[in-house]
């Protein structure tokens, strides 16, 4: 098969609109549009080996099992209720038609799916993508996206293992050194940040920073052992607050403990907002049903997180955390006191 033409792929709507929304989610667009053949090479590519392990090489396992049954007429039998279970399930029309056009990298790469599942299983091409789209939909967001970004995802990865520093490329064209530590989700299992240290240009010193994975378009790894990483063990006591708290917000320097004084709504308000909260390191109930909560986050989640509490919360220390609160609210109030 020729893999280098186009190939027409039928997809339900569900398929379908599961792909746009992963291209948009992790911007793998073209003038803002998704992307959608890029897409699929990427999952192909990225994807394939961990798919036919799970799905594939199980059913021609079994298949290799019915064919060692003599009567002929239950091994037809057998391989079409198999395949019935195994293979597409859902009844859903596949009225979303596209243009597949493989990138030339892959293409022997098809030629081995082709010979090793499609043909021995009796699949279609198209049949082979839809089971490959419905098994990577099962996953997690946040483990799609290491799918996505596999080759950077292990490039960071290797250099971590190795304790090795790294450059990297965002899509903005910055390049920065990093030294890097961690690559992990953030709470709501959306997207993977990579923490650690990244050098300062001005002042050539590393700083505690995080950096989003799917934002992260090179990454070259430095194998000279002037290259190995070392962390102190305030950096340590960090990088777990940042895992505790939040990988996506990164601390500055010498921050203090936050403490909030609650009123009994702002405190309600607390225990059921999830997006982007920090966890209290102590909660001390006070009289007038209010509550005293320290935390340690960093400045930065504070004021994502608290800022819509406004005049139910206040911010006791630090002081030039509650300042600039204070000077936010002002700011705001003017814009309504302008004529």
């Amino acid at each position: 098969m020729d893999f280098i033409d186009p190939i027409r792929l039928y997809f339900t709507n569900s398929q379908y609109n599961s792909i746009l929304e992963d291209a948009n989610r992790f911007q793998i667009c073209n003038k803002n549009k998704p992307n959608i053949n890029r897409f699929i090479n990427i999952l192909i590519r990225n994807y394939h080996s961990d798919f036919e392990c799970t799905k594939l090489n199980p059913i021609k396992d079994y298949i290799s099992v019915v064919d060692t049954v003599y009567d002929q007429t239950i091994q037809i039998k057998l391989k079409t209720m198999f395949y019935d279970i195994s293979l597409e399930s859902s009844g859903e029309k596949k009225n979303k038609t596209i243009s597949f056009k493989p990138q030339k990298d892959i293409s022997v790469l098809l030629d081995n799916i082709q010979s090793n599942f499609i043909t021995p299983l009796n699949l279609s091409f198209p049949i082979y993508i839809r089971m490959l789209i419905d098994s990577f939909f099962q996953l997690p967001i946040y483990k799609r996206e290491i799918y996505l970004f596999k080759e950077n995802y292990s490039k960071i990865q290797n250099a971590i293992d190795q304790q090795k520093s790294i450059s990297i490329k965002t899509k903005d064209n910055s390049i920065f050194e990093m030294k890097p530590y961690l690559i992990m989700e953030h709470k709501e299992k959306i997207y993977n940040y990579v923490i650690g240290k990244v050098r300062n240009n001005q002042n050539d010193c590393y700083e505690i920073a995080t950096r989003k994975l799917m934002n992260i378009t090179e990454v070259s790894v430095h194998f000279s052992s002037e290259s190995d990483i070392t962390f102190s063990d305030t950096d340590f006591k960090t990088f777990h607050k940042m895992i505790k708290n939040g990988v996506q917000f990164k601390y500055g320097d010498n921050e203090e403990p936050i403490i909030i004084l609650f009123n009994q709504k702002a405190y309600e308000l607390f225990k059921i907002r999830y997006l982007n909260k920090p966890m209290p390191i102590k909660t001390t109930q006070l009289e007038n049903n209010e509550y005293l909560l320290e935390f340690d986050c960093s400045y930065f989640q504070a004021k994502t997180f608290f800022y819509i509490f406004a005049e139910d919360i206040k911010i006791i220390s630090p002081q030039v955390l509650a300042t600039e609160f204070k000077n936010s609210y002002l700011n705001a109030a003017n814009q309504y006191n302008q004529k």
